[in-house]
């Protein structure tokens, strides 16, 4: 019997992004979180992520694997405006360092451009002050537990 395994040489956008989900998910499950996953992904919502007794928030997750250059960073982030428990954590890479990112909703509306169309962009540097606060360490997950 031929127990060859064939390896693709390139990975689809939906095999990356997948691939950055589940990444997200166990270090969200490491914290000791529940993580609820949708059967159906066509509401821009990753995931429900348990935060306490009756208390959920709805999670986006994003990523781009090549060092983030362009204007934009990340563009076409489909988002509709106005959300109170919504949440994006992002993957990046700077300097081929990866780096995920935390940010409200409110904070993604207030730093990403657009909008038209529910149709958004942003670009994150871990060098703008700005942007700094939103880098996922120790201290950024306690964002949760308030």
């Amino acid at each position: 019997m031929d127990k060859t395994v064939i390896m693709k040489k390139t990975r689809t956008t939906q095999c990356k992004g997948k691939e950055a989900e589940h990444l997200f998910f166990s270090m969200l499950l490491k914290k000791g979180f529940d993580v609820y996953t949708p059967l159906v992904d066509d509401n821009r919502i990753d995931a429900l992520v348990r935060l306490g007794a009756n208390k959920y928030v709805e999670i986006q997750i994003k990523s781009r694997e090549a060092d983030v250059k362009s204007p934009r960073g990340l563009a076409d982030i489909k988002y509709t405006k106005g959300k109170s428990n919504y949440w994006f954590a992002i993957h990046t890479k700077h300097n081929n360092e990866p780096i995920w990112w935390l940010l409200s909703a409110k904070d993604f509306e207030k730093h990403a451009t657009g909008g038209e169309n529910d149709v958004w962009g942003i670009t994150l540097n871990k060098d703008n002050p700005a942007h700094k606060r939103f880098i996922l360490d120790e201290k950024r997950w306690e964002i949760f537990s308030q």
